[in-house]
């Protein structure tokens, strides 16, 4: 059995579905989520089973104890992921490292285990990308969201995504990073030299600071409607847009990947975070500015 912690908004919990997901195919185990660290995290919501229908459980108390016993407590894992008790984890407790490459803990990880981390790189599913994609169906979209989804369709569209509310605490920006207005300007001429007549779609937590920061030649939308209940539905037609400008942000990360356009361009900020990157974050078909 594999179990994956959930904790962080949406794209972080994809993220950690999606390894979870491809250990479980490859090992031809059972899979189960472990949402209890929302009862700790105020700043998201357990929001996987809102915005997909997944064929998953949540992990009951017998099975984390039987894959973990005695490191089964939250407050316990939140010790042992700390480097300086590695020796405590045992092989069923796996943990994100940055210093690690995805490949080799992809090769390591046992039949029965559980996942402790934020996963951010496609080649922790790669081998499961077609499940992964068919389990991140979206729900049908509502009259206003269908009414964008059809100005996007009948256009070279290109999404923006600007990540800010959360991003702007002096704590997390220390590590995470803001994008800036000049990043934004090269990503869109970048799309638009290779897009002609391509619109941008601006799609962002603060429409306010990007109606007012942002200076798009172009002809542009700022996409309103979805407050942080509905952010799902932003992903949903992020993935809809055939090229794509992301943030530093899992959200937008996964709207670029959920998109199936061919030829699809896609760019990402150089420096995904403030402080160590995590590796192999960004496709190496995406540009990066």
């Amino acid at each position: 059995m594999i179990i994956t912690n959930l904790v962080g908004g949406l794209g972080n919990q994809m993220f950690q579905y999606a390894f979870g997901r491809a250990l479980a195919l490859r090992h031809g185990v059972a899979l189960r989520l472990d949402a209890r660290w929302f009862g700790y995290y105020r700043l998201h919501a357990f929001a996987l089973r809102k915005a997909f229908a997944l064929p998953v459980e949540k992990a009951r108390a017998a099975e984390l104890r039987a894959v973990l016993g005695w490191r089964r407590p939250v407050r316990v894992l939140g010790v042992l992921r700390r480097p300086a008790f590695s020796g405590l984890r045992g092989a069923r407790l796996l943990v994100d490292d940055l210093r690690q490459a995805p490949a080799l803990t992809v090769a390591g990880a046992p039949a029965t285990c559980y996942l402790l981390g934020y996963w951010q790189s496609e080649s922790y599913f790669a081998a499961a990308a077609g499940e992964v994609r068919r389990d991140f169906r979206f729900p049908a979209l509502d009259g206003a969201n269908r009414a964008w989804a059809q100005r996007i369709g009948d256009s070279i569209a290109v999404s923006v995504h600007v990540r800010r509310a959360d991003y702007t605490d002096p704590a997390t920006q220390a590590v995470h990073g803001l994008c800036t207005p000049d990043y934004y300007a090269r990503a869109m001429a970048h799309v638009a030299e290779r897009a002609p007549g391509a619109q941008f779609f601006v799609f962002s937590d603060d429409l306010a600071w990007a109606r007012a920061a942002l200076a798009i030649p172009h002809r542009h939308h700022f996409v309103e409607g979805n407050g942080p209940e509905g952010n799902f539905h932003d992903m949903h037609l992020i993935s809809l847009c055939r090229h794509h400008v992301i943030a530093n942000s899992s959200f937008s990360w996964w709207g670029a990947w959920l998109c199936s356009q061919a030829g699809k361009i896609v760019v990402a900020p150089a420096r995904w975070m403030a402080r160590a990157d995590p590796p192999e974050i960004v496709p190496a078909s995406w540009a990066r500015l």
